[in-house]
C-alpha cells in the first residue's frame, strides 16, 4: 500500500479512501499500523473505523467493476504472445480506465448498489440489479 501512496501527491493523499477485503495480508497488524498512521478515519475494512459489510462484494467497485474491465481491455487483441506485452497491455489498460473514469456506468450506478444492499440485508444482491 505505502507504494501506491508514495506516488500521490500530498493533496491527493489526503482525500483517498483505502478499501480492503479481510484477506490476512490486508488484516496483519502491521498493515492495520500503517492504515491508522497514513489513512486515519479513511480505510473501510475489518478492523476499521468503517466495516466493510459481510458478504457484499456486489460494493466493491474491484469486484463487480474493475477486474473485468481490465481484462477485456489486456485482451482485446488477443493473448500476448510475451511477457512484455501483457504487462505493456497491463499499463495501458489501467492508464486508459484511469482516463475514462467520469465516462463509466459504475459510478452512475453505486447509490442504487447501496440501496439494494441495505434491502438484501447485507447478502448478495448482485443478481437483483
Amino acid at each position: 500500500m505505502h507504494l501506491c501512496f508514495e506516488n500521490e501527491l500530498p493533496e491527493t493523499r489526503n482525500r483517498i479512501w483505502i478499501q480492503h477485503d479481510a484477506a490476512p495480508s490486508c488484516t496483519s497488524a502491521d498493515a492495520i499500523a500503517w492504515l491508522n498512521e497514513n489513512c486515519p478515519d479513511r480505510w473501510i475494512g475489518k478492523g476499521g473505523p468503517v466495516e466493510w459489510p459481510p458478504r457484499s462484494p456486489d460494493l466493491s467497485p474491484l469486484d463487480f467493476f474493475l477486474w473485468g474491465c481490465m481484462k477485456s481491455r489486456v485482451y482485446l487483441n488477443g493473448k500476448p504472445a510475451t511477457l512484455q506485452q501483457l504487462v505493456m497491455n497491463i499499463n495501458e489498460a489501467a492508464v486508459s480506465i484511469r482516463n475514462d473514469l467520469a465516462d463509466i456506468e459504475w459510478t452512475r450506478t453505486m447509490e442504487t448498489r447501496l440501496r439494494a444492499c441495505v434491502q438484501a440485508r447485507g447478502r448478495h444482491f448482485e443478481q437483483y440489479i
